[in-house]
């Protein structure tokens, strides 16, 4: 019976240690995403309300196209809809998209084309 009692508890362990390596896998291939608010307050003379706004994540999953595409545009230029905020050393830091603008700079794509 005490036999009993150990193999239970290896069992348990084995499971445990599965459970862990599981959502280790499972952590490395889910996207990164950066949780933004949904409404964004920018300070100026007076506060000025803002619409809403997308991550790079979001905004690649909203233009269905790959994350690194849409950095890319950022990098170049080409997309002028982001907000981004500088670290001290020159870093960006956060990147948040206006979904309005998204949408314009999406519409003006699909004209030219």
């Amino acid at each position: 019976m005490k036999n009993n009692g150990l193999l239970f508890f290896l069992g348990c362990c084995v499971l445990a240690v599965a459970i862990i390596v599981t959502g280790n896998i499972v952590a490395k291939e889910l996207p990164e995403t950066t949780k933004v608010p949904s409404v964004v307050y920018i300070q100026t003379d007076e506060e000025v309300k803002c619409g809403d706004y997308l991550s790079v994540s979001e905004a690649a999953e909203y233009l269905r196209i790959e994350y690194d595409e849409l950095w890319d545009l950022i990098k170049s230029g080409d997309l002028d809809a982001a907000i981004c905020q500088w670290t001290d050393e020159g870093n960006i830091d956060h990147i948040i998209i206006s979904k309005k603008a998204l949408q314009e700079w999406a519409e003006n794509k699909v004209a030219e084309e």
